[in-house]
């Protein structure tokens, strides 16, 4: 009887300890994706399409599937790439990336399968290829529908397995199968689809990389509140690098600059221009204000390759037409317009054909702030022009 009692209490014992011990399971499984869901939301911003997209990678983190990263040129696919892997299984592996279009078709079997020691003129020693490297880790392929024919048919051969503990090959000269644990996640900025039906892609090797899909929304589409908080980020990366005393901080002034930006060149260009602004107001011993804010050319749609064109943002009007714009001088009765009227369309034609304030400033100037604060109210607050006065300096007789 008593032994009876004493195999129960254990029996208890141990079923609560069990239930104890799912309990802790759930509750860290439930933090980690809580942690995905927040730094993520935090980079592509808080929408109801961009949690749509947070709850596939944090679902894609957890899996051996192989993903393919979509979006404009500088979304953000390798950053995304090394997140995914910091936060999979795989942390402990490594992550060897190619970039796809920098891949001669005559090196691209050497680099993805390695060699043996004097399998060709030149091969002194063995070689490890990207995928016997990247084992027990992820093969990142930036770029891929750069691919050559040859290389395309050379990754299908691998990828054709499902399980990616049993994607054996031969390295060049070899006999032996190698074998690698390896996750592969492909990107690129380009339409597969419609190079497939180009015919330049090959369908069977889409539909292998195409299996868990994430689209990074460019990020022009991103709240402004997601602006801000890379645009800190990426100052305080600057400030880590940067020895001396005084280091810059953004002022309210440039982040209205930068929130005015069309980024073309999405978080890869805003990378850069803080990195640009930090320099100059650190030279400068000042803060980072509009003053320090600069632009990159402006990329048009003749010369986008992608399906977000700047076009969209400029109400479905080309470069050419603002270019050919006439501003009438007179109103329909024939009396003259006014020069406040004038100035109002001045602007907002400059702001439409340059793609920015900045651009638009430089290009007429004038104060950036001037023409922000007429395009933004329609009009409204449009200050009238300064009366020009006359003034004679030792350099001869000047504007002001």
């Amino acid at each position: 009887m008593v032994e009876c009692a004493d195999s129960c209490s254990a029996k208890g014992e141990t079923d609560n300890a069990t239930s104890r011990s799912g309990q802790d399971d759930r509750a860290s499984c439930n933090a980690s994706r809580l942690s995905v869901e927040k730094h993520f939301l935090r980079m592509l911003g808080d929408t109801k399409r961009n949690r749509a997209t947070v709850n596939r990678i944090a679902a894609y983190i957890a899996s051996d599937l192989p993903i393919l990263l979509t979006g404009e040129t500088g979304t953000g696919k390798e950053v995304v790439t090394r997140e995914i892997h910091r936060r999979s299984r795989r942390a402990e592996g490594p992550l060897v990336a190619i970039n796809c279009g920098a891949l001669p078709s005559t090196l691209v079997e050497d680099e993805l399968f390695g060699h043996e020691k004097g399998a060709f003129t030149g091969a002194l020693t063995r070689h490890r290829g990207a995928l016997e490297r990247a084992d027990g880790g992820i093969l990142f392929l930036d770029e891929v529908a750069e691919l050559s024919t040859e290389a395309q048919k050379a990754l299908l051969r691998v990828l054709s397995n499902h399980d990616s503990h049993s994607r054996g090959f031969w390295r060049i000269g070899g006999e032996n199968t190698v074998s690698p644990d390896v996750r592969v996640i492909a990107a690129t900025h380009q339409d597969l689809a419609a190079e497939v039906r180009a015919g330049r892609f090959r369908e069977d090797l889409f539909h292998r990389l195409n299996v868990a899909r994430i689209c990074l929304p460019p990020l022009r589409e991103r709240p402004v509140e997601t602006l801000n908080y890379l645009s800190r980020h990426f100052l305080e990366q600057e400030q880590g690098k940067d020895s001396r005393m005084h280091k810059p901080k953004l002022t309210r002034e440039a982040m209205r600059s930068l929130a005015g930006h069309k980024w073309p060149g999405n978080v890869r260009e805003l990378e850069t221009t803080i990195a640009r602004a930090y320099a100059l107001a650190a030279y400068a011993q000042s803060d980072i204000n509009e003053e320090f804010i600069e632009f990159g050319e402006p990329i048009w749609p003749e010369q986008r390759n992608d399906n977000n064109p700047v076009e969209n943002n400029l109400g479905g009007e080309t470069r050419q037409e603002f270019r050919d714009a006439k501003i009438e001088l007179f109103n329909p009765d024939g009396s003259a317009r006014k020069l406040k009227e004038l100035l109002r369309d001045i602007y907002e034609c400059s702001y439409r054909l340059f793609g920015s304030y900045n651009q638009a400033a430089i290009a007429l100037g004038v104060n950036r702030t001037m023409i922000s604060r007429v395009v933004e109210s329609g009009g409204e607050d449009c200050p009238p022009p300064r009366a020009y006065k006359r003034k004679n300096t030792n350099d001869g007789l000047k504007l002001y």
